[in-house]
């Protein structure tokens, strides 16, 4: 995946149902395959399944990481794919501590991993989105056909680009 010099991009949806968890774990898997050691993180507390896509046993999480419990390295959970590995950052996002937690890992992790792809909330329905953005590069916005509303699709291009964020373009799926 050739991200002219972006190493974090977020992916996204205007409302649930789009199909960005599908989208960024195939992109994931894509990246890992083509032998890119990549981190796919999943912001999206209000419906994680990022762990369940790629079928991870005993998996940590970000919550154990404020409390003290685990270290940073041990939040990162093997998948059964060479090179690709994924954190769970299960916390409210309109924290500040949790955020700038977030932000410490990704620091690191951009030394470590040459594609960090997160899979963040809906956009134009909750907040959490728009408040991680600064920590991407860049955003990829998944839009299912004849689901969301042109003007949801707007609105949630609008807060996460309204930040500076540039959006490196749409994922169309469902198309009939």
């Amino acid at each position: 995946m050739d991200l002219q010099g972006k190493k974090v991009v977020m992916v996204s949806g205007a409302i649930p149902g789009e199909g960005k968890t599908t989208i960024a774990v195939n992109l994931a898997i894509a990246s890992a395959r083509k032998g890119q050691r990549t981190l796919l993180v999943d912001c999206d507390s209000y419906n994680p399944s990022v762990i369940k896509s790629l079928s991870v046993e005993n998996p940590r999480y970000m919550r154990e990481y404020l409390k003290g419990t685990a270290t940073a390295k041990e939040l990162l959970c093997r998948t059964s794919i060479r090179h690709l590995y994924c954190l769970t950052a299960d916390m409210d996002m309109k924290d500040t501590k949790s955020k700038s937690a977030l932000e410490k890992l990704l620091k690191a992790a951009r030394d470590a991993f040459d594609v960090i792809i997160m899979d963040t909330p809906p956009c134009s329905l909750m907040v959490d989105a728009a408040e991680v953005a600064d920590l991407a590069d860049c955003v990829l916005m998944v839009i299912r056909q004849d689901y969301a509303s042109r003007d949801q699709i707007i609105e949630g291009v609008h807060l996460l680009t309204d930040n500076g964020i540039p959006l490196i373009g749409c994922a169309i799926n469902g198309v009939t």
